[in-house]
């Protein structure tokens, strides 16, 4: 019986049943040979990057790159041909892949080597990430909204325990800059270390103060020119840096909860200037689009990367090495309860744009 049985040839044909299977499979599917070439798509890898099945036939893989990646996709796929094996890509890194538009999504690819007709290629798994990392930084968020209540239960009754002895401190400070003479250079340099540690305390406990109490403010018509300057002279910026005011003409009057829009303001002056260094120009253009105030703060620093343009307003979200996270989370936190917006993007020369929207209060007071 069982030699009988070797000996039974399935009614289907290898080949066909292999693409019913590709074909069939939800995962983008790729065989791409030793060269890098496509020698096989099958329609969801055509749906996913926006090409018909045909079309990315005899392709290089590097069309499905992203430009930015597609300079050492080379030696990789060599490294990886060199000693194939099945495999996750990205393991430790997220991977974008590109469509056919130039648009990017993030992707889960895995690898596995196989041989065809005596032909060493690679047959490639991929998978739309998006609604994954999406779930993930929902998840995160959520985390970090669940570890900033806590902070905020706790930031209520010490807050002002805090602030006591800063105040105090403060206060020698202010006293010991009197004796400048008998401090001399040396003594003045730690003095102004002093005042400038208070005040980077007293931010960050304001910050966490803002972000976890339900401040709704009042709102008054104010002059966007006016909170502008007060914003301005809250922040320290180098000389070295220029600063650019294009706020029209004519005066502009918002209805908004002005300690909140200097808030506002503050941070974003002082992120432009962190952005900057110690030199470059940060711009700040206001005009009127419809029934609302259009306010753009712009730097010519580095930008932003395109993975953190969204991010950067998530609460405890910082690339800084000593910032808390918590500056833009508050900034548009306030743009949205005084009716407005605050968004970002780059500029296309270089730098970084954000732009806060407000509703405009049609005359002065």
């Amino acid at each position: 019986m069982n030699e009988h049985m070797s000996e039974k040839v399935s009614p289907y044909s290898d080949e066909k049943l292999f693409h019913s299977v590709i074909e069939a499979s939800p995962a983008g599917m790729l065989i791409v040979d030793q060269d890098g070439k496509i020698v096989l798509a099958n329609r969801a890898a055509g749906e996913q990057f926006g090409y018909s099945p045909r079309e990315l036939v005899e392709q290089s893989i590097d069309i499905l790159v992203p430009e930015a990646s597609r300079g050492g996709h080379a030696a990789l796929r060599a490294r990886y041909m060199s000693q194939p094996a099945p495999r996750a890509m990205g393991a430790e890194r997220h991977l974008l892949a590109r469509r056919s538009d130039g648009s990017e999504f993030p992707v889960d690819v895995s690898l596995h080597p196989i041989e065809v007709q005596q032909r060493h290629m690679v047959l490639a798994y991929v998978l739309d990430a998006t609604d994954r990392r999406r779930a993930e930084r929902d998840r995160e968020q959520q985390q970090a909204m669940e570890r900033l209540a806590l902070m905020g239960q706790l930031a209520g009754g010490v807050a002002h325990e805090i602030r006591t002895p800063l105040c105090v401190i403060r206060n020698d400070a202010y006293f010991l800059k009197m004796m400048a003479d008998r401090l001399g250079e040396e003594g003045m340099e730690c003095v102004e270390e002093i005042n400038q540690a208070v005040l980077k305390a007293e931010r960050i406990v304001s910050e966490l103060l803002d972000f976890t109490r339900d401040w709704r403010g009042e709102a008054q018509v104010a002059n966007i020119g006016e909170l502008v300057e007060a914003a301005i002279r809250a922040v320290t910026i180098p000389s070295t840096i220029e600063l650019v005011q294009k706020l029209g003409d004519e005066e502009i009057w918002v209805r908004v909860d002005p300690e909140q829009i200097e808030r506002i303001l503050i941070n974003l002056i002082r992120n432009a200037a962190q952005a900057l260094g110690d030199k470059g120009k940060i711009e700040i253009v206001a005009a009127t689009r419809g029934a609302q105030l259009v306010l753009q703060v712009n730097d010519n620093g580095s930008g932003i990367p395109s993975h953190n343009l969204e991010r950067v307003f998530e609460p405890l979200f910082t690339t800084k090495p000593q910032g808390i996270g918590l500056g833009l989370a508050v900034s548009r936190q306030y743009a949205t309860r005084n009716g407005g917006t605050l968004v970002v993007r780059n500029l296309d020369g270089a730098g970084a744009c954000f732009e806060l929207t407000l509703p405009l209060a049609g005359h002065a007071p």
